[in-house]
């Protein structure tokens, strides 16, 4: 019977031309245990993308594991050496926890595996691979890769191990300038280093002119070897002449403590997460005792299905207008006056705000929702709006998979502990906290090895310690009118807090000169305010 490959949708299309593709390649198709004991992810934990694995206890008593991840299997049954290499491809379901349903969710994934003696051929290979992959599901896709190395070898000639730095990779993976060139400055280094090291970590866009600019200027042995991967790897993918965008970006980093090379990351028009993701992991390899380098990458199956039909090329996603997210309420008249200040007329915005929730810029270039404060970020990461302006404390909250560009110095104020004036805290027992910011209170709490009681309330907050429902609170002040109203006092400050400029990882892919821009002009405003 012949098959009708026109009832087939597009993405399984696209993954049968990939198997395709692999396997004219040498690339074999791998299958992976759904089960894995769970001793072996608990050891490599740490690798994971989720940190809470779903686990069963089969027939024998045995604790098992619904596979959270596929590379550590192949790993763990590969016998690729220096002198033997494995080519391998997989198309298989991964189990990961879901932060946003409280569960997990099962993901599919198509990936390949170059395991072996891992050189420039080898990693040319596999980052052409990588582009021809995004290629098949269309021609809007930027295939953005960085060097470890080159951003190691940066820090490292300031006496930074960015490995035991996670402030400072954090600062440095969320884009944030400002809060990079601060803790840069916490350790005394000259202005001229810190704003160096700042310029070159972050340095991003086009493959060929980043690539020049690095290369132009003073930087280790170990970043001028990276360099030198980059460009034949450049060579080797733009001279396929596949309609993929091409960008550098040294910020782009996995976990150095496993990864090592290259990093690939791949956007799709129209989705907002990434859809492609991978890199080297020689040093994975070795932890498990494995004598032999690797480099692969996975696709996000689960993805595609969400791809739409919008522009197709990047530069029409360039001329769209920016969807930007503002928050209601308070913040408000402060950002549009911060927007109009940059240049943006958005004064319109609150003379018909009501229940109007969409407006435009008088140029159409910008196009704004108003949305609930506690929601931008959830707009943001899920591609609704490309940027939005949010509170550092929803930031810290709920983690939000965005880059986080800029403090606007807006809404300022704190986080802290408070109590009823004169309390004196029992040592001997757990202390009970209530607050509506659960997450902030247990990492505050465990960075000082407190043992707490968390009671999770959703306002009014003030009122536990006066009902003994708990000893103190853990909240957002600014005046502290509120708490000297209700006889209370701030016996402990966290932590500062302020409006930020966020980003959709993948609008800051398709429209970075339009995000670019106006960060850069709300910057001006700020430092002229």
């Amino acid at each position: 019977m012949k098959i009708n490959l026109e009832i087939l949708k597009p993405e399984e299309k696209a993954v049968l031309s990939l198997r395709a593709l692999y396997e004219s390649r040498g690339y074999q198709k791998f299958k992976v245990s759904r089960f894995e004991e769970y001793s072996f992810y608990l050891e490599n934990k740490d690798f994971l993308a989720g940190k809470k694995i779903p686990t069963f206890t089969d027939l024998n008593g045995k604790l098992m594991a619904l596979k959270p991840d596929v590379t550590l299997s192949i790993i763990k049954h590969s016998r690729a050496d220096h002198q033997q290499t494995e080519k391998l491809y997989y198309i298989e379901n991964v189990y990961r926890e879901n932060q946003s349903a409280s569960g997990y969710r099962e993901i599919s994934q198509m990936g390949l595996e170059y395991l072996g003696e891992i050189e420039g051929a080898a990693v040319g290979e596999v980052a052409l691979l990588a582009a021809q992959s995004l290629a098949a599901f269309g021609p809007r896709a930027i295939l953005t890769m960085g060097h470890s190395d080159f951003t190691l070898g940066v820090f490292q000639q300031a006496g930074i191990d960015l490995g035991a730095e996670p402030q400072i990779m954090a600062a440095l993976s969320a884009k944030n300038a400002q809060e990079l060139k601060a803790l840069l400055q916490a350790r005394d280094l000259p202005q001229a280093i810190c704003e160096r090291i700042s310029h070159l970590a972050l340095l991003e866009g086009d493959f060929a002119e980043v690539l020049q600019e690095a290369g132009s200027t003073i930087i280790s042995s170990s970043a001028k070897a990276a360099l030198k991967e980059l460009s034949s790897v450049y060579l080797s993918v733009q001279g396929a002449g596949l309609p993929v965008k091409l960008r550098l970006d040294f910020a782009l980093l996995n976990d150095v403590n496993y990864y090592n090379g290259i990093v690939f990351k791949g956007y799709l028009q129209g989705l907002a997460r990434p859809v492609l993701s991978g890199g080297a992991y020689d040093k994975m390899m070795r932890k498990l005792g494995k004598k032999a380098g690797a480099i692969g990458f996975a696709i996000y199956l689960n993805e595609l299905t969400r791809l739409d039909k919008g522009p197709q090329d990047t530069a029409c996603a360039q001329a769209l207008p920016l969807t930007v997210a503002l928050p209601k309420g308070r913040l408000a008249e402060k950002v549009c006056k911060l927007l109009n200040t940059a240049g943006y007329d958005c004064g319109h915005i609150l003379d018909e705000a009501g229940r109007r929730l969409e407006f435009f810029s008088q140029d159409k270039t910008l196009r704004f929702l108003l949305v609930k404060p506690s929601d931008v970020a959830i707009y943001v990461e899920h591609g609704a709006a490309d940027i939005g302006i949010v509170g550092k404390d929803i930031l810290l909250e709920s983690a939000p998979e965005v880059y986080e560009l800029l403090d606007l110095r807006l809404g300022r104020c704190r986080f802290c502990e408070a109590a009823p004036v004169g309390y004196r805290e029992n040592l001997d027992r757990a202390l009970v906290v209530a607050t509506s910011f659960t997450n902030v209170a247990r990492q505050y709490y465990a960075s000082i090895n407190r043992e707490i009681e968390l009671i999770k309330l959703n306002g009014s907050v003030e009122l536990a310690p006066l009902l003994g429902l708990s000893d103190v609170i853990v909240d957002l002040v600014e005046s502290g009118s509120t708490l000297k109203a209700n006889k209370m006092e701030v016996s402990a400050e966290i932590m500062a807090i302020s409006a930020r400029l966020i980003a959709n990882k993948s609008a800051y892919a398709f429209k970075h000169q339009a995000i670019a821009q106006l960060t850069a002009k709300l910057e001006g405003a700020i430092d002229n305010d």
